[in-house]
C-alpha cells in the first residue's frame, strides 16, 4: 500500500512539472530580438556616455593645471 501511495505522489509531482500552476507569460521577453538587442546597445551607449562625462568632470586634469606644469 505504501508503494502505491508513493507512486501516486510521485506521479502528481510529475504532472505538476508538465503543467505548472502559475502563468509565466510575464517573464517572457517583450518585443522582437532586434528590439531587445537595440535596447541593450542603447543602454550600453548611455553607460559609456555617462562614464566619459564622469571622467571629464572628475578625473581629467583641466587646461590650467596642464599649463602650470609646462611652465
Amino acid at each position: 500500500m505504501r508503494k502505491a501511495v508513493k507512486r501516486v505522489v510521485l506521479a502528481m509531482g510529475s504532472i505538476m512539472e508538465i503543467r505548472p500552476t502559475g502563468a509565466y507569460a510575464e517573464y517572457m521577453p517583450k518585443g522582437t530580438a532586434r528590439q531587445r538587442i537595440g535596447q541593450h546597445w542603447k543602454a550600453t551607449g548611455d553607460y559609456l556616455k555617462e562614464a566619459v562625462q564622469h571622467y571629464e568632470r572628475d578625473c581629467k586634469p583641466d587646461r590650467a593645471s596642464q599649463e602650470v606644469r609646462k611652465n
